[in-house]
C-alpha cells in the first residue's frame, strides 16, 4: 500500500501497486465504488502511488505510469489530467496537495512540481533551474498552517 485517503462520507481509499481499493467503514469490508470502479476497470492493476481528496470531494489519483487522474465527484467520470495538453504530462506522480485558493499541486519523478489553477484549469510546471527546487524528483508536498506550500 502506498497511500490512504478518506472521503467525506467516511470510506477509506487505499492506493496499491494493483490499483485502488475501498474500505467501507459502515460495513467494515472492502468494496468498490461502482462508477469509480467502472472507470478504473480499464486501468486494472495500475499502480496508484498517491491519493488526494480535494475540497469538492473529487478524488485525485497519482499513478506510476499513467500520470494524474481525477475522478469528478459531480459527473462521476474519470479524467486523465494532461490529455490533449501541449508537452508531455508527468507520468510518475509522487504526491498531491491543495492550497487554500483551490489550486492543486502535484510532484512527480524527474518532472518537478506542477500547479493546476483552480479557476482556469491551466497548469504551470516548476523546475530547479529557475525556481530554486533542489531536484526534479520531488517526493512530498506540504501546505502548512500559514498556508505556505513546502
Amino acid at each position: 500500500m502506498y497511500a490512504l485517503a478518506q472521503r467525506k462520507k467516511g470510506n477509506i481509499l487505499l492506493a496499491t501497486h494493483q490499483g485502488l481499493r475501498v474500505f467501507n467503514v459502515k460495513g467494515s469490508d472492502f468494496h468498490h465504488y461502482h462508477n469509480l470502479q467502472k472507470a478504473l476497470n480499464k486501468l486494472d492493476k495500475l499502480a496508484i502511488t498517491t491519493i488526494f481528496i480535494d475540497d469538492q470531494d473529487n478524488v485525485w489519483l497519482g499513478t506510476r505510469a499513467k500520470g494524474l487522474l481525477k475522478f469528478d465527484a459531480l459527473s462521476q467520470n474519470l479524467h486523465p489530467w494532461g490529455a490533449g495538453r501541449q508537452g508531455a504530462a508527468p507520468q510518475h506522480i509522487k504526491h498531491i496537495a491543495q492550497t487554500p485558493d483551490g489550486d492543486i499541486w502535484f510532484s512527480s519523478e524527474n518532472a518537478g512540481l506542477t500547479r493546476i489553477d483552480a479557476r482556469s484549469g491551466s497548469a504551470k510546471r516548476y523546475f530547479h533551474e529557475k525556481n530554486a527546487l533542489g531536484r526534479y524528483d520531488i517526493r512530498a508536498i506540504l501546505v502548512d498552517k500559514q498556508k505556505r506550500l513546502w
